[in-house]
């Protein structure tokens, strides 16, 4: 009797320790930790969402867009869901998104940017003149 309890009590703690493990496995900190990005545009170019998924929970992700001439624009600063989901939505206007042309929306974690881990956008001429219309309260 005493050698079966002993026995499951050790079958319980190692399945304990094996579902602390992998919970704790979410956690560990990795230059390459994001698996997933979806970029869409919303609204004709007047907002920008960003969502994707990564295994690092713990570590915050960065947000940057970069006009056509590769200078900085936005930045933003989130952590992800402890399901490892993130989401950034960043609205365009004011002098710096009048440009026409493709923009880059990276996502960083950590020291290294990963090429994969960006996202290209072209803005229209169109767009831009329907953003500065909704600016103006005109219908675009």
């Amino acid at each position: 009797m005493n050698k079966l309890l002993i026995f499951v009590i050790v079958i319980i703690s190692v399945s304990l320790l094996s579902s602390v493990f992998v919970i704790f496995s979410n956690y560990v900190e990795s230059d390459d930790a994001i698996t997933d990005i979806e970029l869409n545009i919303l609204r004709d170019g007047a907002a920008l969402e960003l969502v994707g998924k990564t295994t690092n929970v713990v570590q915050e992700l960065t947000f940057s867009i970069y006009n056509p001439d590769g200078i900085l624009i936005s930045e933003d600063t989130s952590f992800a869901n402890l399901d490892g989901e993130f989401k950034s939505v960043i609205t365009t206007g004011g002098p710096l998104w009048r440009q026409i042309g493709n923009f880059t929306f990276v996502v960083q974690q950590g020291e290294k940017i990963h090429p994969n881990n960006s996202r290209t956008f072209e803005m229209t001429e169109e767009m831009v003149q329907n953003r500065l219309d909704f600016i103006n309260n005109k219908t675009p």
